[in-house]
């Protein structure tokens, strides 16, 4: 659900849907609109001004069963209509979840500047060592030249890219703050996070 600042028709260039709209990001990720689904079109406009439809729901594996807007100003004064719908709840939130664990505390603080170099340089030698600035700048090359070519296998890279950034950031916690802790033993979490990762 989002105000994208951008009306349905500016999606499109003569017949192609432009990179980087809405519709650009709905359609290879298979997300539905309810409106169009139920409805067969879109709201004439969402915020005041006419013919301004910029407000989104946007659905994946849900099935909404209704969906209207609401007056202006009506539960709560805004300059955008409210947009509600209707999801069978006992089917979409009928799971059983364990129990909420408590995070653990964070090794580092921002407080202590030789720790946070400390932190800084251990993870900018990370990056380079497996060169995350030239692999999303190969990413971003291809999604900017081509982008009806940026495919699940490029989702994926920046996927594993996520991953390793997280992995690093652990790592250099740990690594950077080994003295504040006066070398404690690590929890097995603690060592894996620590440990250098080669892809």
């Amino acid at each position: 659900m989002l105000d994208a600042n951008q009306v349905h028709f500016e999606c499109y260039n003569k017949l192609n849907v432009k990179p980087f709209t809405i519709k650009w990001l709905r359609l290879p990720h298979g997300l539905d609109d309810p409106f169009l689904h139920l409805m067969g079109q879109r709201p004439n406009s969402t915020p005041k001004t006419a013919n301004h439809e910029i407000d989104y729901v946007l659905t994946f594996g849900i099935d909404v069963t209704n969906i209207s807007t609401m007056d202006l100003n009506f539960l709560a004064a805004s300059d955008h209509q409210g947009i509600i719908f209707d999801l069978n709840l006992a089917s979409h939130f009928s799971s059983s979840y364990s129990d909420v664990s408590a995070i653990p505390g964070h090794l580092l603080t921002s407080g202590n500047k030789r720790l946070v170099d400390s932190y800084l340089a251990y993870a900018h030698k990370q990056i380079e060592y497996h060169k995350i600035w030239d692999r999303l700048h190969d990413l971003h090359h291809i999604a900017i030249q081509d982008p009806s070519s940026f495919s699940g296998s490029h989702g994926h890279a920046l996927n594993t890219i996520d991953n390793q950034l997280t992995e690093i950031m652990l790592s250099a916690e740990c690594q950077c703050s080994k003295s504040r802790i006066n070398k404690l033993p690590w929890s097995p979490v603690q060592q894996a996070h620590a440990q250098t990762y080669s892809y």
